[in-house]
């Protein structure tokens, strides 16, 4: 995208279903990618896809919401200082973000235990 240009309706819903996926993929393959780097030491990890349709789904609205409101460029930049290939300027920012998105996690795995 060219600097400045304005960003479009077409352009945001692009991003905000890109940003989507990419929590759906991350929402199904990250207990699993934890229970392989704990080498079968944390099998209770599984149990966290019984609560998937609570997170999972929560994290895919908050991805949507957050990838069509911030649009492409500033969305790219997000992800980059979520998953550490770039150096974020408020470092207190993503810690932040990222207990939320833990805080989703813990909540509906304590919710999905008291139902």
């Amino acid at each position: 995208m060219l600097k400045n240009a304005p960003i479009t309706l077409g352009d945001r819903v692009l991003t905000a279903a890109v940003s989507a996926m990419i929590a759906l993929l991350i929402a199904l393959c990250g207990p699993m990618a934890l229970f392989i780097l704990l080498r079968g030491h944390g099998i209770a990890i599984l149990e966290y896809y019984f609560t998937l349709r609570v997170w999972g789904s929560a994290l895919i609205v908050i991805a949507w919401t957050v990838g069509f409101a911030l649009g492409e460029e500033r969305m790219q930049a997000l992800c980059m200082h979520l998953w550490g290939t770039a150096r974020p300027q408020r470092l207190e920012l993503t810690a932040l973000i990222w207990a939320v998105i833990l805080a989703i996690v813990i909540s509906s795995v304590w919710f999905s235990e008291i139902l």
